[in-house]
């Protein structure tokens, strides 16, 4: 329970309690709820929590009250409603755009990001690029023309194999074999310029939100 100490219709001291009440009175026995009637002898009155008024954040804010008021003989919490200025509501509008368009780029880099690990597909089957995958494709592509280059016949060297699925029926591997270099080099371009056409079309959608509107913002989706 909480309560206000009043004297001559003026707030004494707020917040109170009954453990202060008690403390002020140590030879008073009082009820574990004592009636208003009690707490009034005393220059006391329960607090009423009026419900958190229902606002629009955008063209409203409440000033909290800070301490009771008295609304039609009861001491209460009232919070007001109040209607912001123009400068108010437009700077909200400018921090929700700012907020709802780093959080649709975060969501293009997302996707994009999903769309080069396992969106790429050679030669009719579905290749992983994540950013380890790339390094391994990368270093053994160059370790293979140190090879050729160092006069390793190619038959030591191919075919060569890599893991760049797994089998979505029971987890098994699945992999990716090469007979020759060249075979090996369209790989490794083909994945670069896949990797590349995913990076370009995030940046011209994450280019494209910085014109929307609000409302557009909220509307978008992202189209890949």
């Amino acid at each position: 329970m909480f309560l206000v100490k009043i004297e001559g219709g003026n707030i004494v001291k707020f917040p109170y309690t009954l453990d202060d009440l008690r403390a002020e009175n140590p030879t008073v026995s009082f009820p574990e709820d004592p009636s208003s009637e009690i707490l009034a002898s005393f220059g006391t009155a329960q607090i009423f929590y009026h419900p958190f008024p229902v606002f629009d954040e955008r063209t409203q804010y409440v000033n909290v009250a800070q301490v009771p008021t008295l609304v039609d003989g009861v001491w209460t919490m009232n919070h007001q409603v109040v209607n912001k200025t123009p400068e108010d509501i437009q700077l909200y509008d400018a921090n929700a755009l700012k907020v709802l368009r780093d959080k649709l780029c975060d969501q293009i880099d997302n996707k994009t990001t999903d769309l080069i690990t396992y969106g790429f597909v050679f030669s009719g089957q579905k290749t992983r690029l994540n950013t380890e995958d790339q390094n391994n494709f990368e270093g053994a592509y160059g370790m293979v023309k140190d090879y050729l280059a160092d006069g390793v016949p190619a038959q030591y060297i191919f075919p060569m194999q890599f893991k760049v699925w797994k089998n979505e029926t029971d987890g098994s591997p699945v992999f990716i074999s090469f007979a020759n270099i060249s075979q090996l080099k369209s790989f490794i371009y083909s994945g670069k310029i896949y990797i590349q056409a995913c990076l370009a079309r995030g940046w011209v959608l994450k280019g494209a939100l910085s014109s929307m509107t609000l409302d557009q913002l909220r509307a978008w989706v992202d189209p890949r």
